[in-house]
């Protein structure tokens, strides 16, 4: 597992190197949705997310989609290692998937509202966000860790970007729901 951590990591640094750098395009490739989360889920319980409960409810029928394998595992590790971190000694964190057709977007280049079916939903049962803090949460450098840098989620918000996903997220009596939505086309990229 270490290993592999380091390979992805290494890995993930030098895309975005090269698309930092105009140089170079993430390669798509049909991914398992559920594969995915359950690795983050599998990594977290190993390490930092040892005194979590991981509950998940996933919806079978979701077909492959057109992503960054690296992407993905790094978004959901993000989301997943903060809503462990929000719930000291012991806690659950929640793994939802669902197809969502009726959730429509910004419009995209042809003036028509956008659909990204796919919804991940990540939710923790910590300590919440503050509505101040929700203002600029994927904001770099901005961060309430004590030994934190602000790029978490800075960078989570990047990644959904590259892979032409979205993102919401709520906190209301301490539960955090971060939903991702996916398109199921293949994007260029």
């Amino acid at each position: 597992l270490i290993k592999f951590e380091a390979d992805r990591i290494k890995n993930l640094l030098s895309n975005m190197d090269n698309l930092s750098a105009g140089e170079g395009n993430i390669v798509l490739e049909p991914i398992n949705i559920h594969k995915v989360l359950n690795y983050c889920k599998n990594s977290a319980k190993n390490s930092y997310g040892n005194h979590i409960l991981f509950e998940e409810i996933y919806d079978p029928s979701l077909p492959h989609f057109f992503a960054n394998e690296e992407l993905l595992i790094q978004i959901f590790t993000n989301i997943i290692k903060n809503g462990c971190e929000a719930q000291n000694d012991k806690g659950k964190i929640l793994l939802k998937t669902s197809f969502n057709a009726n959730k429509k977007f910004l419009l995209n280049e042809n003036d028509l509202p956008e659909s990204k079916p796919l919804q991940v939903e990540i939710i923790d049962y910590g300590i919440g966000i503050s509505e101040i803090d929700m203002q600029n949460i994927f904001d770099p450098f901005i961060t309430k860790k004590t030994n934190g840098k602000g790029l978490g989620l800075s960078i989570v918000s990047n990644s959904i970007r590259t892979l032409d996903g979205s993102i919401e997220v709520s906190s209301e009596n301490g539960c955090t729901n971060f939903c991702l939505n996916f398109p199921l086309k293949k994007s260029e990229g």
